[in-house]
C-alpha cells in the first residue's frame, strides 16, 4: 500500500464561538467534505514583443465556501438554536467565529475565521440525521500551525 496515502475519514470540525476565538469545541464528524479551493486572480502582464514567454501576476489569495455534510445532532449544544451552528446563523450571520478541520489520519489542520452561510437539514438515512453545511471565509487562515495571509 502507498505510505502517503490517507483514508478520508475522520475529518473532525470544531468551532471556537467569536466570544472565546481560542476554544475549540467539536461540533460533528464530516461525512463528506470540500476543504476551501484556494485560488488566486491571474492577471496577464504579458507584452506585445514576446512571441512565448507569458508574464502574470497574481493577486489576493481566495477562499470559496466549503461544502461539507456532517453527522447532525440538532438537540446537541453544539449545533442547536441556543449556542451551537444554529445560534451563530441566527445571532447575527456576518460574525466571524473559528472554525478547525482536523484530519485524523494525516495529521493535516486548518483554522479559518468566517461564518455560518447556509444550514440544510436532512431526513434521516441508515439511522443517522445529517446536515449540509456552507461555511463562508473571511480574513486570515491558518494551515499546519503556519498563517496565510495578514
Amino acid at each position: 500500500s502507498d505510505p502517503m496515502a490517507y483514508d478520508s475519514y475522520p475529518i473532525l470540525i470544531a468551532r471556537a464561538p467569536n466570544a472565546t476565538p481560542t476554544v475549540f469545541t467539536a461540533i460533528a464528524e464530516l461525512d463528506t467534505v470540500a476543504l476551501p479551493e484556494i485560488s488566486s486572480v491571474i492577471t496577464d502582464a504579458s507584452v506585445q514583443n514576446y512571441t512565448a514567454e507569458r508574464k502574470v501576476a497574481s493577486s489576493l489569495l481566495r477562499r470559496k465556501p466549503a461544502m461539507f455534510t456532517m453527522n447532525f445532532l440538532p438537540a446537541d449544544g453544539t449545533q442547536d438554536h441556543l449556542t451551537g451552528l444554529y445560534a451563530a446563523k441566527y445571532a447575527n450571520p456576518q460574525v466571524a467565529d473559528g472554525f478547525k478541520f482536523t484530519h485524523l489520519a494525516s495529521g493535516l489542520v486548518w483554522i479559518h475565521s468566517g461564518f455560518v452561510a447556509i444550514i440544510t437539514p436532512k431526513n434521516p438515512f441508515e439511522g443517522k440525521m445529517q446536515a449540509d453545511v456552507t461555511l463562508e471565509f473571511t480574513g486570515v487562515w491558518v494551515h499546519n500551525g503556519v498563517q496565510i495571509g495578514t
